[in-house]
Formats: C-alpha cells, sequence, structure tokens
C-alpha cells in the first residue's frame, strides 16, 4: 500500500470478487530507518474509504468510520527486526505479524481494504522515511 500526507492507504484487489472475503494470513512492516526507538503501529483496515483530517494531526474516527472497520493489525516495538545485519546502525527494520486468521468482508460494490496506520509510542520518524505495508490474504 503506498500514501503520501493525509491520504488513505488502498490495498487494492483484497477479494476475489466484488463484494468478496477472504483472511488475512500475516502484515508486515518494513521501515526504511533503523531508529532507536521503534515503531509500534496499529493499521486500521475499513471496507470503504474514510475521511482523515491530515498529516499530523490526531486521528479521530467517528462512529461511521467505526461501522466500516474489518481488521485492527498491531505491530510492536519489540518486534522488530534489523534487516542490514552488516550495519546495525543504519538499514532497514522489518516487523511481521503472522498467524492473524484476520477474516474480512468487502463492501459490496467492491474488492479493495483501505487503512490508517496510527503510532501508540512516541516515534519520531526521521526525514524521508518510508514504511512499506503488505498484507498476505488468503481470498475465498
Amino acid at each position: 500500500a503506498a500514501a503520501t500526507n493525509n491520504e488513505i492507504l488502498i490495498f487494492t484487489g483484497c477479494a476475489r470478487t466484488t463484494g468478496g472475503t477472504g483472511m488475512i494470513q500475516e502484515a508486515m512492516l518494513i521501515d526504511s530507518s533503523n531508529e532507536s526507538l521503534k515503531l509500534a503501529a496499529d493499521l486500521w483496515l475499513f471496507d470503504q474509504k474514510i475521511t482523515i483530517e491530515g498529516d499530523n494531526v490526531k486521528w479521530t474516527p467517528t462512529f461511521n468510520d467505526l461501522r466500516a472497520l474489518v481488521a485492527v493489525i498491531q505491530w510492536s516495538a519489540t518486534d522488530a527486526i534489523q534487516a542490514d545485519v552488516t550495519t546495525p546502525t543504519d538499514g532497514s527494520i522489518v516487523n511481521v505479524q503472522a498467524n492473524l486468521a484476520k477474516p474480512f468482508r468487502c463492501k459490496s460494490d467492491g474488492v479493495d481494504l483501505y487503512g490508517v496506520m496510527t503510532a501508540r509510542n512516541a516515534y519520531v520518524p526521521v526525514s524521508a522515511e518510508r514504511f512499506r505495508l503488505q498484507l498476505k490474504i488468503l481470498q475465498d
């Protein structure tokens, strides 16, 4: 999934058919920076686009937003793995949540899921830091 600034993340083709279902098996968070304080994050997944307030603004989902919620995936800061073992002070971090078995159903007119990633700790991103999110999905 990709997004910039205050755009919602879009995970395309999560269901095989319109209004289809599936199971999220695994979620991977890749961080381009190896900070001493690792990111503890939540990925909120919805069956429709919701409105988010903007970059660096506290996200406050409405009741209507939460009615579209299909899953929340959590990554802890202690589970992060240094990806570049040759330079432990630099490089990327990978955090994988496996064996999730989180079922979902897409909206009746769609096959995509939409996400909002939030930090649960006092993580401070560095300039030009990038995150990549990957979902491993078993489609019904």
